[in-house]
């Protein structure tokens, strides 16, 4: 496996015992640094060589003998000149050295190996960073040392518990005195819960990215039973937009409960579930078409990727096709004279053509309806949603019909 190794991980490298040679031709054939590595080891030698610490110091002997060890791995040296700007953009998050290797990390897609707390807790970034706490490389931890160095050429991403993702905040719950409960449907890993720890004190670096209708760029450390949120950085803040209209609001709430009664299962990706809230949230957000409209498309599209679309085009029972003016929520959508049951609505045709429309997308035809249609849609979109769901959405009694 290909890896990039910061200075610190090499060091710890180079304190292993003599007979660990296959490790060091393994780093040898398949590691890549930036050119500061050379620099940046020296200096980390050095300083464990001159520490006043006695538990870290190491022998000049030692010193010089990891400094040979070096000369001798070939590490493959990548000059930063054309990643410069990137560098600077992560300025606010680390130091103008550790942001040479995870921006070299995100260029070439290598996870980086740090035993450094601070680059694997910063934000900003798309690297992949595999964290193995820092081991003490004494004279008389020789044979730690070695194990050390075994473990970070071994593992892989299998055995890390910090992973990163994208998602948008459905719902909070307190949880003690300062800490939340956030769930969020993310980019890959799809329903996920997670602990925020202290985001409801004042002073919290990033509780206030955490709310809903946040679309958030997160780093979390898998727990026991929920996971962690170490970071927070906030892509778009849909919430700006949407809590100063009552009607927005209202609808966009709505549409985060569904999406969370409609995933149900945690951890199950749920790509096409996460872009069409995304798109929904931009949408109401815009003020481009009707709030109501928006919502209901939202919950008929929604409910056709989860496999539950509805029959409006052909017969729900026998498939028949044709303009039947029938509809039975709990036979599937429309029916036609022959198997319409017990309990059918008979709706206006221009109701059903507002369904049709809003769940293929024809933005024209659903703005050009009237509003006595758009209120038998939405009684017929909402009913068909809750029946399917064997779940009542509470926050649909809410949401401003007229």
């Amino acid at each position: 496996m290909r890896t990039l190794p910061d200075c610190s991980t090499v060091v710890r490298l180079l304190a292993a015992r003599k007979e660990d040679a296959l490790l060091r031709r393994r780093l040898k054939r398949r590691a890549h640094a930036p050119a500061l590595i050379d620099a940046g080891v020296a200096g980390v030698i050095r300083g464990l060589s001159i520490t006043s610490k006695p538990d870290v110091r190491i022998s000049d002997q030692r010193a010089r003998t990891m400094l040979a060890r070096f000369g001798e791995l070939g590490i493959t040296r990548y000059p930063m000149l054309d990643l410069r700007f990137r560098c600077h953009e992560l300025r606010g998050n680390l130091t103008s050295s550790d942001a040479m290797y995870v921006v070299l990390a995100e260029a070439s897609d290598l996870p980086l190996l740090t035993d450094d707390a601070k680059i694997a807790k910063a934000s900003g970034h798309r690297a992949r960073v595999l964290h193995h706490p820092r081991e003490r490389c004494g004279d008389e931890d020789e044979t730690r040392g070695s194990a050390c160095a075994s473990a970070v050429l071994i593992r892989d991403n299998g055995g890390v518990s910090l992973y990163r993702d994208e998602g948008v905040v459905l719902r909070t719950q307190k949880l003690g005195e300062a800490d939340r409960i956030v769930t969020l449907l993310t980019r890959r890993t799809g329903l996920v819960r997670a602990v925020g720890k202290g985001v409801r004190r004042t002073k919290s670096r990033f509780g206030a990215r955490l709310e809903p209708f946040s679309h958030v760029d997160l780093q979390l450390y898998t727990g026991r039973t929920l996971d962690v949120i170490t970071q927070a950085e906030t892509l778009r803040a849909y919430g700006e937009s949407i809590v100063d209209d009552y009607s927005r609001y209202t609808a966009a709430t709505a549409m985060l409960e569904t999406a969370e009664k409609v995933v149900a299962v945690e951890n199950d990706p749920q790509l096409r579930q996460f872009l069409l809230l995304i798109g929904a949230l931009r949408t109401l957000g815009e003020g481009t078409h009707d709030s109501r409209l928006v919502l209901d498309a939202y919950l008929l599209r929604s409910l056709a990727v989860a496999g539950y679309a509805p029959a409006l085009q052909e017969c729900a029972r026998c498939g028949s096709r044709g303009d039947h003016r029938s509809f039975a929520v709990h036979a599937g959508g429309s029916v036609c004279s022959v198997c319409r049951p017990h309990g059918a609505t008979h709706p206006a045709a221009q109701t059903l053509q507002l369904m049709l429309a809003l769940l293929g997308g024809d933005w024209p035809t659903a703005d050009a309806s009237e509003d006595r249609h758009r209120n038998e849609c939405s009684g017929l979109v909402a009913a068909y949603l809750q029946w399917h769901l064997e779940n009542g959405i509470r926050s649909l009694r809410l949401v401003e019909r007229s």
